[in-house]
């Protein structure tokens, strides 16, 4: 007799989280931002767990602070596969109820998806001077952030 064994590593992940506690980066439908800050704008990442609760039937919502003008936000997801509409919406309902107009915060998350994309190509670059077993780790984690990440495509109201 055979069975199946199906093993759920992470309720809510994407490939880095899964490289970070485990040690292999399988596709994942959703990206998250790497832990950012964006002076200028007064905007803090984090990247802690996201946890599976729905706010107001929405997922991926992340906590928001405001101290002192700044806005720390527990994670930012920048794209998803199924939802691909969501991640900027999601962004647009923060800023927008922290004050921010529509057109600061299309070019902060572009800001911030770009900062990201950035990261992971040069990741994608020291993975060449790797060994190749790590390498092609590394190169496969990339490639699954980077596609994910591709997915932040228009935006829905939140």
């Amino acid at each position: 007799m055979l069975a199946e064994v199906l093993v759920r590593y992470e309720l809510i992940s994407d490939s880095l989280q899964m490289f970070e506690n485990w040690g292999f980066a399988p596709p994942e439908d959703a990206a998250f931002s790497l832990a950012l800050t964006l002076e200028n704008a007064g905007i803090v990442i984090r990247r802690e767990h996201v946890k599976p609760v729905l706010v107001q039937g929405v997922p991926f919502i992340p906590d928001v602070s405001v101290s002192n003008g700044k806005l720390t936000l527990s994670h930012l997801m920048l794209g998803h596969k199924q939802y691909p509409k969501l991640a900027k919406g999601i962004f647009y309902r923060i800023m927008r109820d922290s004050g921010r107009s529509h057109p600061e915060a299309e070019s902060l998350f572009d800001t911030i998806l770009h900062t990201n994309r950035m990261q992971f190509y040069k990741l994608l670059a020291l993975s060449e001077d790797a060994p190749p077993k790590f390498g092609s780790l590394l190169r496969n984690l990339a490639r699954y952030q980077l596609e994910a990440m591709s997915n932040a495509i228009g935006s829905r109201d939140i």
